[in-house]
Parts: C-alpha cells; sequence; structure tokens
C-alpha cells in the first residue's frame, strides 16, 4: 500500500522537496466518513469539501479539497477539471494543485463483487488531524474487467 497523508503538522516549501514514501502494510477500509457516492460516476469533481484544518502546501494554506472520480484529489477550491487523463501538462489552473497517487481514467461503477465506495475521514486531533480520502473497489482503468483496487490517500 502506498500511503500519503496529508496533516495539520505540514511544511510550507516547494513541491520538488517533498518526498514520497512506498510502504508496505495493511490496508485498512474507512469504517466511518462522508460518502460521496457521485464521485463514482465517470469523469467526475466533487464540489469543495473541508479538509477539517489548515494544510500548508508549497507555502500556501488549504481548507478545502475536491475529490475526483480518477483517483487524484484537488486543492483548489474553485477547479473544474475532473483530471481525465494522467498527464500533468493538461493538469492546469483549474485544478492546481493536485495530489494523485493513482492518477487515471478510473472507474467507480464497479457493482460486483462489491460497490464501490468514495468516502473521506477526518481523525485525530488538533493539532495532529488527517485527512483520508479512499476509492474503495475501483478499477483502475474505465475499460477494464475483473479485479479492483482500492487506494487512499
Amino acid at each position: 500500500m502506498a500511503a500519503i497523508a496529508l496533516s495539520s503538522v505540514a511544511f510550507g516549501q516547494s513541491a520538488n522537496v517533498y518526498t514520497f514514501a512506498a510502504t508496505t502494510g495493511t490496508y485498512t477500509e474507512l469504517a466511518t466518513g462522508t460518502d460521496l457516492p457521485l464521485v463514482r460516476a465517470d469523469s467526475y469533481i466533487s464540489p469543495a469539501q473541508t479538509i477539517g484544518f489548515d494544510f500548508v502546501y508549497e507555502g500556501v494554506t488549504y481548507t478545502q479539497f475536491k475529490m475526483t472520480s480518477n483517483g487524484a484529489i484537488s486543492l483548489n477550491p474553485v477547479g473544474t477539471n475532473n483530471l481525465t487523463s494522467n498527464d500533468f501538462s493538461t493538469a492546469n489552473t483549474t485544478s492546481r494543485p493536485i495530489i494523485a497517487p493513482l492518477w487515471d481514467d478510473n472507474d467507480g461503477n464497479v457493482s460486483s463483487p462489491l460497490a464501490s465506495i468514495a468516502r473521506y475521514q477526518v481523525s485525530g486531533t488538533t493539532p495532529n488531524q488527517v485527512l483520508t480520502v479512499e476509492w474503495r473497489y475501483w478499477q483502475w482503468n474505465y475499460n477494464a474487467s475483473g479485479n479492483t483496487i482500492s487506494h487512499q490517500i
């Protein structure tokens, strides 16, 4: 499982100095949280959701995010791009900044063996809060048949 945590303890620096660390562990589904069932639609971006704390990214403080059906979140509260393709050159100012650990033209219309879920949860207490955004039982590509995946930011 790859993990990227948005926490209230953040760094205000350039994106090129942030680090990514792949970890191995047990994937833990969010048992509770806020469901965003419309995110399961093809090429969808949610309305702005509250992060629950101030999140500083590249020196800018963000308090909202948008979840896309394509495995990414946008920190642009007025963004309109649903990020269908995983081409950063097309992820223009209508979506940036983004965090995109599994960015592709994914499919959230899976119903068998289990239905897809789009959910987020804020956990912890100030100043140690974490926002977890989950795509559960998703197909990695819109035209895939068979296995599903689950991942979280």
